[in-house]
């Protein structure tokens, strides 16, 4: 992967969005309000949308806009995005999110007072503020991402444990550390498009020695489904449009192949087959095309198996 000098720039902001330009507007706005401003701000539009430039006019005119002829899903406008940057910290943001004033400066002093951390993260809630949305990602023992918190009022925000990551609706990433992970060119794995990719940087982060800092008062209100509808967290695949869960299924799987070894793979197999047979069940009786198209893609099955090289055993200490 070329190394992208810094000149001088501390932080950019890439926004990957399609299709929700009033999701785009308020998150800007509430970037706009920011305390300590990002030099730059990328916005890749999957959509290919004239509104979406309108939308930049009206709240941040020096974004810049990438437009994508069709939609490359988030790692690939991620990757697009973050290699048009010059900055020592970049700012991955999802459209569906605002944040507090401060949340930008907090993260900057965290990762300039911890060295050793790749990536820093506050506190998500969710937007009318009265439950949390995230605290930090971790590794459930079913091999899925659980979020910190979800659900909970900030008061009973659980204790933190030895090892989180941070979530990828808004997360601040050292350089360097994205550099030194990247795959391939790649700092989001696109193998793993939509789903699963921020678990599978944070995971490469970790393993190349970098901690990632949670900062309890940087807050941030995430209305998660604006991106991607959803109706509920736990069945999440079953409220998505046939598109986004064929995108599901093969990042879900993708994951598995990358990083499921033995002995996890004894343990992870009960809970993960209980829980495949009931979407696998569901989706047969209600949209069996979706299952159809993921047992044809066999240029899928393949590239999985390719990231497998780039797996790796996932220590015990990670799981949740």
């Amino acid at each position: 992967m070329s190394t992208l000098q810094s000149a001088n720039k501390t932080v950019s902001v890439v926004i990957v969005t399609y299709g929700k330009p009033e999701l785009l507007r308020q998150c800007l706005r509430a970037l706009a309000k920011q305390t300590t401003m990002p030099d730059e701000v990328i916005v890749v539009d999957n959509g290919n949308s004239s509104r979406t430039a309108e939308v930049l006019k009206a709240t941040i005119p020096s974004a810049q806009l990438i437009l994508n002829q069709e939609n490359v899903f988030f790692s690939r406008g991620q990757n697009q995005g973050i290699a048009q940057t010059r900055s020592k910290y970049v700012l991955v943001l999802n459209d569906d999110v605002g944040l507090d004033a401060a949340f930008l400066g907090a993260l900057v002093e965290a990762l300039e007072k911890r060295k050793d951390c790749g990536v820093a993260f506050g506190t998500l809630l969710s937007m009318d503020g009265g439950r949390v949305d995230s605290a930090g990602q971790q590794l459930s023992w079913v091999f899925r991402p659980v979020e910190r918190g979800h659900g909970r009022p900030l008061a009973e925000l659980p204790a933190e444990r030895r090892w989180m990551g941070a979530p990828g609706a808004a997360a601040l990433f050292r350089r360097r550390a994205l550099e030194q992970v990247g795959e391939e060119g790649q700092f989001f794995d696109e193998r793993l498009s939509q789903f699963y990719q921020d678990l599978d940087l944070n995971l490469r982060l970790r393993r190349a020695q970098y901690e990632a800092v949670h900062v309890p008062g940087a807050l941030g209100y995430h209305l998660r489904g604006g991106t991607v509808q959803v109706r509920r967290r736990r069945w999440a695949a079953l409220g998505l449009s046939s598109t986004m869960q064929l995108r599901l299924l093969k990042d879900r799987y993708g994951f598995r192949i990358k990083y499921l070894h033995f002995p996890q793979a004894l343990w992870a197999f009960p809970g993960a087959f209980a829980y495949d047979l009931a979407l696998w069940t569901t989706l047969l009786l209600t949209r069996p095309r979706v299952l159809g198209e993921l047992l044809r893609s066999f240029d899928w099955f393949r590239g999985a198996w390719e990231g497998r090289r780039r797996g790796f055993k996932i220590p015990l200490s990670y799981y949740k």
